[in-house]
């Protein structure tokens, strides 16, 4: 899915075809419905700089047509129709400990069986929902805070989308990591940024044993948490020393070599 994606964003800047790049988000999107969120960045990428508002969402809904067809045709060759209409029903009803919302749920059952005892109400279901609102709305947010006709833009526009859509959504698996680093990877995050980028990375490799198909498997999990927050710890720590570092280093500024003239004045002055 991933790498279908990033092809679609590459051919639409190279080859200056969005209809191209909408066929490839519709390919990518037959393999995971997420994947459509690059048609956002094929859509801001392929307008011309500083495009009204009007031109921005004909382009967006050209790029939806083009996908979508090609995602019904695709399930139409293939004989599975579009069973995967089906399949948008399934977060809500697995719950998965990598899903920040679905925590933020069960946390509140938990405060309010503290406060109200016997109580049976779940608030899950309306963190989960309020969630999933806010990661679609972000994409229309982005479309309208980018920069348009810069390919770069767009790329980060689409990054932050796709993250935040594995940060608000109900399920979540370890390997929802993979949609948003390479894109992240292409864009210009800075030292801050690429740090936290390499640290999301590995982390992402630490807590994939809290993934749900290893329910029953207390003590791994357990090792799993104790070396997250461990390691998180101690980046920080050396983030905070290399920082400390370079503050110093900027304040510390080697004294300018005396001139020629001035020496050589102040040896015949002596002489």
């Amino acid at each position: 899915m991933v790498a279908v994606a990033c092809v679609a964003l590459v051919v639409a800047v190279e080859r200056r075809s969005w209809v191209l790049g909408a066929v490839l988000v519709g390919v990518a999107a037959a393999v995971k419905l997420p994947a459509a969120l690059v048609g956002l960045g094929v859509a801001l990428a392929t307008v011309r700089r500083h495009a009204t508002t009007t031109a921005l969402l004909r382009r967006l809904a050209g790029v939806a047509a083009v996908a979508v067809g090609t995602l019904v045709g695709l399930g139409a060759l293939a004989g599975l129709g579009v069973g995967w209409l089906h399949a948008l029903g399934v977060p809500g009803t697995v719950r998965t400990p990598l899903s920040l919302p679905t925590q933020l749920g069960r946390l509140g059952n938990l405060l309010g069986g503290l406060v109200l005892p016997g109580d049976d109400l779940d608030l899950v279901p309306v963190v989960r929902a309020a969630a999933t609102v806010a990661a679609l709305g972000e994409p229309g947010w982005l479309a309208l805070r980018t920069p348009r006709g810069v390919p770069a833009e767009a790329t980060r526009a689409v990054a932050w989308a796709v993250l935040w859509l594995v940060v608000l959504s109900p399920v979540v698996h370890h390997w929802y990591v993979l949609w948003f680093l390479p894109l992240l990877a292409a864009t210009a995050l800075g030292r801050r940024g690429d740090s936290a980028l390499l640290h999301v990375g590995w982390l992402g490799g630490l807590v994939a044993p809290l993934d749900s198909s290893l329910a029953g498997a207390g003590s791994v999990i357990a090792v799993a948490v104790a070396l997250v927050a461990v390691g998180s710890v101690l980046q920080v720590l050396q983030v905070r020393r290399d920082d400390d570092r370079v503050r110093r280093s900027a304040r510390v500024r080697p004294r300018p070599a005396p001139r020629a003239g001035r020496a050589s004045r102040a040896r015949s002055g002596t002489s």
